[in-house]
């Protein structure tokens, strides 16, 4: 990395297509935070300087709610609440399931001798 402002640092760094990341969003002071209750927080922020720091990355986006690359999802209209009922219903199938297949394990390892 070039010596110098930061300017030179960012233009070098897009040169060879690595973003630039300012004192504020590196690795020391993020890790000097990780035990705030706030850390998720300060992370978001941290992405959010690094993704304005980068304009020219084609596209690309660093922040955490985003894929790389991804498209932006488009609304289907279904309120969320609605729509967590259908995967959480399912959870619960699987789980009812999960304790039954748990017990008829343990049933076969105790008629096998291996079992508490």
């Amino acid at each position: 990395m070039p010596k110098g402002n930061s300017s030179q640092a960012k233009k070098a760094n897009a040169a060879v297509n690595v973003f630039w990341a300012s004192k504020e969003t590196r690795w020391p002071r993020l890790q000097s935070n990780a035990k705030q209750a706030t850390i998720g927080k300060f992370i978001d922020d941290a992405m959010v300087v690094i993704e304005k720091e980068n304009p020219t990355h084609n596209g690309q986006f660093l922040t955490s709610a985003r894929y790389v690359g991804a498209q932006e999802a488009k609304d289907d209209g279904e309120p969320f609440e609605k729509k967590m009922k259908r995967p959480i219903s399912v959870l619960k199938e699987q789980i009812a399931q999960a304790s039954q297949l748990d017990k008829a394990i343990w049933a076969d390892l105790k008629e096998l001798a291996y079992g508490g």
